[in-house]
């Protein structure tokens, strides 16, 4: 009798289900193990938050200081994510938390997945759920995201809620208990809101459920919904609050960037099989970004990948049998769900693409908050891919119905088969970044020791301090470790906790403390004072940072260290060094031989980290009075020129005058500063030249196929949609009339078809040009000229384009009809009323100004003289005088002026000839020029050697000639370019003639043989002795001949021969010592060319800063200022005494402003909103009167972050809400088990 019930409690809890999650969790064990390989963690990319690990604080504020000069925060969803996480078991190694993290992130993900699979259909089997969910784990899209956080929670998330939310509307009654585990679902996984588009498409499916069972719905489950929704939302409060003020204040600013989107990514038919990420066929540097994406394409694969979609699409056309009718109903009902499902997310995949794309596309381009979607496949292909996995696990369920015996193992074998190859790159762990690839770095990670050494000395010895990272590490930077890593973000972020922040600006938001913190990356104007006004108390220098790839924007060590020298910092303390050893174990496979030597270079000898400490009387407190009160007509950018006079005085109170600052706040300055801004001329046409760039226009679909008849129904709207300013319309119809020659070229139309092409083009610029000439003369401001430039560089590149394609026809016969016609209008309606260097200004305060001009650019172009006139009636101004001075080291004074409030004023320099950088004397041939041979090859590849050859009159080329003869023949010259530096701006301009065959240039660069000179330094041990040696190579190359006359085209002569003038401005690379220019004539026809150049410049391209200074008569007599202490409490509180505060002050705290900092006296607030204000471009400011606080001398303040007691009520209701719900559960879960017992 006995044995009955133990029979049945082993039938309840050791049958299939257990065994499949015994295989699962011993599965999953092998996966982790594949995914880790033997490296400690995965971290890098997009990913790099992963090493949150490391770190043991959990941060309850919506105050972020982790933020440079902190802000409002947006990341508080994740509170309970990684941070939480980690502290939570920050009893064990975090190479250990990482590996618990995702192995029950993905055995979550599979029990999620069984759960819905078994519920919607009613059964469980063995043979259909192993290759349905290896189908939902291991599918081509799962392959993007091997370990990153949200995607994973987001595949859990989204089967466990559609699982109990059908549950709860199956309900009759009010199902508290399943509303509950809903409830609990939205709380575990709240880190989900951290990205928000995933979190909002979480409930797509569920409004699709309701659609289609409205008629289902009575009272109760009305009830339900509301009970569900209400508790979700008020247990969202405490991270929706927060994120909806960061949005609401930084809407301006984020939304209104270029954000990267990739809204028409990809094909359906690629969508179909789960296919489609932007970047999928592309390629970077030395590797695609899906290496495994050919393996998608093979004609296998193909198959297979499509048949399992028509495996599941069958199972969701066809009709289920049930042992009853209701449970019939129910089946189909469900089965027509998840097709409609996947239906309707595979078109929401699509994006703009067409048919249904129009809608998306307006959505996305005039609702901001739609801009989340930005990447359509990424945001609903897990919908998708859900619905086709249970469509497939049904399908698979009827074909065990279906077959018996052997023919039922034989083709669930087959089955298997064909998912494990479908699934094979993120199965075996193919899918795992783990290839060096310029600034893209392997996901397996070993983290350098010194990096562990440099965490532990900031967790014993720094807290509540600024550290600035050195050099500026973009997005998507990559760091020299031995394993390699690259980043989002500044990897010290990963390392520095302890209630410090780390000043960095990876990506550029424009917002001003963003702006502020680039300008410490500047060398330009850079001194300790402004190190001081950003309130840094430590530099860390990087010297693991590659730097290589990053462009001008970063520093080579040699560099950096040299700039820190500049600082007055305290000797650095050093972590790591750069030894033979370490730099040879460094992963490190460029293909450049001498980039790749660079590294060894710049590293060796070096420390891999150095912390500078900012010296005691160079730093800023948190909160400080004003000394001094500067007002500066400019914006964020402009402070630091302020901080780079000599005579700049420690904690300032800096206005920008603008208007978020009331005039109240101009009475007595002690000095102003005036940025002038650079008026160009309204339009120089002479500048004008087209160079060919890839995909200018998106011509991808066919004028001659049907889907054609969609685009042109999309553009009508587009074009109706279109905001009424000029501007738009203008900009629109030019890049119509460039698709459309793009069209013409890319799918080489012919006849009838490609004539209609260029009418339309000709239509579009046609009516762009009538709605420039339409708008009224006083309304033609700085971008309606820019509007007139786009719009003749796009004439321009059409006429290019089809000179390349067949294509000059009707009104290109004559090249460039269209073209010289604007030209001609414009030369009759440009208004010459700046000079090349004219600036504008207004003037907030009446006096006397120092007039001062950078010292660059006043000794690199020389200086003549300066005007002064009116900006209304161009009256000269006569108030002035000349007086020059070189006392600042970054500028030089060039005289005083009497300037009025409120009037706007012009200024014109005068300056010398721009110098031409062209060295003296005779043209040369090749003779010294370094690596001779290597060079010539470089310069002319075989390729173009077969056309190069006829300039020596051979009918047939002879390569080994050219190489031979080119270093003496007169058809190939250079000049060396005096001053070429690396990383500066230089203008080409020549005057050309062509009657029979070709011109090209080429600027030659010289960089240091870093491969010959680190295996000298090899060899003697010491960088100390080693000369250097020097290789050249060609940076910039362009070709002219009578198929491609580039410029300005100037006088004929009878004969149709026209002279051109071409300009160019190009940058030096980042590692340029020196540069020559290159002249060489060519020849396609056997004949010797015919071709002229005159009138050759190189001049550095200079832009002079011109800063006016007013200083008060009154300034420096100053009466005392109180005393400040103050006691961080929290990031959001702080408690100051004031001591000795007899007459108005300013107090200054050097936190990014927010008008929810409050600033309260006795429990009150006392400051007036207009005296918060912004200041230092970046802080907060108070303007205090003694009558605010009773004209007591002595007392306290609280300063406080207002939103944070509005956070910490709701998550406190939040965590009431989760106690009574998950004993809700409990209790149902033991009732539940009595009842079975």
């Amino acid at each position: 009798m006995k044995s009955k019930p133990i029979e049945n409690s082993l039938k309840k809890y050791f049958n299939a289900e257990l065994m499949v999650l015994v295989v699962l969790v011993l599965f999953e064990l092998i996966h982790i193990k594949i995914l880790f390989q033997n490296y400690d963690f995965l971290a890098g990319g997009d990913n790099y938050t992963q090493l949150k690990v490391l770190s043991k604080e959990i941060y309850p504020y919506v105050w972020d200081n982790t933020l440079s000069l902190g802000g409002r925060t947006v990341s508080l969803p994740n509170l309970l994510g990684i941070p939480f996480y980690a502290y939570i078991f920050s009893f064990l190694s975090p190479q250990l938390v990482q590996r618990l993290l995702i192995f029950f992130l993905y055995l979550a993900k599979y029990v999620a997945f069984i759960k819905l699979a078994k519920f919607v259909s009613k059964r469980f089997s063995i043979l259909a759920i192993i290759p349905a969910l290896l189908l939902f784990t291991f599918n081509a899209y799962e392959s993007l995201n091997p370990f990153a956080l949200f995607p994973l929670v987001f595949s859990i998330y989204l089967p466990f809620s559609l699982y109990y939310f059908i549950k709860m509307l199956e309900n009759d009654k009010i199902d508290y208990v399943n509303i509950s585990k809903l409830i609990f679902l939205s709380i575990i996984f709240s880190t989900l809101n951290s990205n928000l588009a995933l979190s909002i498409t979480v409930f797509i499916p569920q409004i699709i459920y309701l659609l289609i069972r409205i008629r289902s719905l009575n009272k109760t489950k009305i009830i339900s919904l509301i009970l569900y929704y209400f508790v979700v939302f008020i247990t969202s409060l405490w991270w929706l609050l927060p994120l909806a003020n960061y949005y609401s204040e930084a809407a301006s600013g984020v939304f209104k960037n270029n954000w990267f989107s990739a809204i028409d990514a990809g094909q359906l038919s690629q969508n179909y099989r789960f296919i489609g990420q932007w970047g999928w066929y592309e390629s970077s540097f030395l590797y695609q970004y899906y290496p495994f994406s050919s393996y998608y394409d093979m004609p296998i694969v193909i198959i297979i990948t499509y048949l399992i979609i028509l495996m599941a699409l069958y199972a969701g056309f066809t009709l289920e049998k049930a042992p009853t009718l209701e449970r019939e109903i129910r089946q189909n009902m469900l089965k027509n769900f998840f097709l409609i499902l996947s239906f309707f997310s595979l078109f929401l995949v699509g994006g703009s693409r067409p048919p249904f794309g129009l809608l998306y596309e307006v959505l996305f381009n005039y609702i901001p908050i739609f801009k989340i979607f930005r990447e359509p496949f990424t945001k609903f292909n897990e919908i998708y891919v859900l619905s086709i996995s249970i469509l497939f696990y049904f399908f698979l369920l009827y074909l065990e119905q279906k077959l018996l015996h052997i023919k039922k193992y034989l083709a669930f074998f087959l089955i298997f088969l064909i998912v494990i190859f479908s699934v094979k790159p993120s199965l075996i762990g193919e899918h795992v970044w783990s290839k060096w690839n310029g600034s893209m770095r392997s996901f397996r990670v070993n983290i350098p020791e010194y990096w562990l050494e440099f965490k532990s000395y900031v967790d014993k010895n720094i807290e509540n301090s600024r550290i600035l990272s050195f050099p500026k590490a973009n997005y998507g930077a990559a760091w020299n470790w031995v394993s390699g890593f690259s980043s989002a973000d500044d990897v010290s972020i990963n390392f520095i906790n302890n209630k410090n922040m780390v000043l960095r600006d990876p990506l550029p938001s424009g917002s001003g403390s963003g702006k502020m913190v680039d300008k410490a990356y500047e060398e330009e104007f850079l001194t300790p004072k402004y190190f001081s006004l950003l309130g840094v108390d430590y530099v860390l220098l990087e010297n693991d940072l590659d730097w290589r790839y990053a462009g001008n924007t970063s520093y080579t060590p040699n560099k950096g260290t040299g700039i820190l020298s500049n600082m007055n910092l305290e000797k650095p303390i050093n972590f790591g060094n750069f030894t033979h050893s370490y730099l040879s174990e460094i992963q490190n496979d460029e293909i450049d031989e001498n980039i790749k030597y660079e590294t060894n270079y710049e590293l060796y000898g070096k420390p891999q980290l150095s912390l500078y400490k900012v010296k005691d009387s160079n730093k800023n407190k948190q909160f400080f009075p004003a000394t001094a009160r500067i007002f500066v007509v400019g914006d964020e950018s402009d402070i630091i020129k302020v901080t780079s006079f000599n005579d700049f005085n420690k904690d300032p109170a800096v206005f920008l005058l603008n208007d978020g600052l009331s005039l109240y706040a101009l009475k007595n300055p002690d000095e102003v500063f005036i940025s002038a801004v650079r008026k160009p001329p309204q339009l120089l046409v002479n500048e004008i030249s087209w160079d060919p760039l890839p995909g200018i226009s998106n011509a991808n679909v066919n004028p001659a196929s049907p889907e054609f008849f969609f685009v042109r129904i999309k553009e009508f709207f587009q074009k109706l949609s279109l905001r009424k300013d000029v501007s738009s319309q203008v900009d629109t119809l030019i890049l119509l009339s460039a698709k459309r020659v793009s069209e013409i070229k890319n799918y080489k139309l012919e006849g009838i078809l490609k004539d209609k092409e260029i009418k339309l083009m000709e239509s579009n610029v046609s009516d762009a040009i009538k709605l420039i000439k339409s708008v009224p003369t006083e309304k033609r401001d700085e971008n309606y000229w820019e509007m007139v430039k786009r719009t003749l560089l796009y004439i321009l590149g059409n006429d290019f384009t089809l000179s390349y394609s067949g294509g000059n026809i009707s009104s290109f016969v004559d090249k460039g009809a269209l073209y010289l016609d604007l030209v001609n209008w414009v030369e009759g309606n440009i208004n010459p009323a700046c000079l090349d260097y004219c600036y504008e200004f207004k003037v907030p305060v009446e006096g006397n100004y120092e007039i001062y001009m950078d010292k660059s650019s006043f000794n690199k172009l020389g200086y003549n003289a300066y005007n002064i006139k009116s900006a209304k009636n161009s009256k000269e101004y006569t108030d002035f005088t000349y007086d020059i001075s070189t006392d600042q080291k970054f500028w030089n004074k060039l005289g005083d002026v009497n300037l009025k409030k409120d009037e706007i004023y012009k200024l014109n320099l005068s300056l010398k000839k721009s110098k031409n950088l062209l060295e003296q004397g005779e043209w040369k041939s090749y003779e010294g020029i370094n690596n001779k041979n290597d060079f010539i090859r470089d310069f002319f590849p075989d390729n173009y050697i077969q056309g190069y050859g006829y300039v020596f009159g051979h009918n047939k080329s002879n390569n080994i000639k050219v190489l031979n003869n080119a270093t003496t023949n007169n058809y190939v010259k250079f000049k060396p370019i005096d001053g070429w530096t690396a990383g500066k701006s230089y203008k080409i301009s020549f005057d050309y003639k062509v009657e029979k065959g070709g011109v090209g240039i080429s600027i030659v660069e010289d960089y240091l043989n870093y491969e010959k000179m680190y295996k000298e330094i090899q060899k003697v041990g010491s960088v100390d002795g080693v000369s250097e040696i020097y290789i050249s190579r060609a940076m910039y190359q362009k070709e002219f001949n009578l198929n491609s006359l580039i410029g300005e085209r100037g006088a004929c002569d009878n004969r149709g021969v026209c002279t051109y003038h071409f300009e160019k401005t190009t940058s030096s690379s980042r590692n340029a010592k020196d540069a020559k220019l290159f002249f060489y004539s060519f020849s396609n026809d056997g004949s010797v060319s015919n071709v002229s150049i005159s009138d050759i410049k190189v001049e550095e391209v200079l832009d002079p800063e011109i800063f006016l200074r007013y200083v008060s008569d009154s300034s420096g007599i100053k009466e005392g200022n109180p005393k400040i202490e103050y006691k961080k409490i929290n990031p959001t509180k702080y408690k100051l005494n004031i001591s000795g505060a007899k007459t108005p002050y300013i107090l200054i705290f050097n936190e990014s402003f927010n008008k929810d900092w409050k600033l309260t006296y006795r429990n009150k607030l006392i400051i007036p909103k207009p005296k918060h204000l912004l200041v230092n471009g970046y802080a907060n400011a108070w303007l205090i009167d003694p009558s605010y606080v009773d004209n007591n001398q002595n007392y306290s303040l609280i300063v406080e972050f207002s939103s944070q007691k509005y956070f910490v009520a709701f998550f406190i209701l939040t965590i009431l809400v989760f106690t009574t719900v998950s004993i809700n559960i409990i209790v149902s879960f033991s009732r539940r088990q009595r009842k079975e017992n």
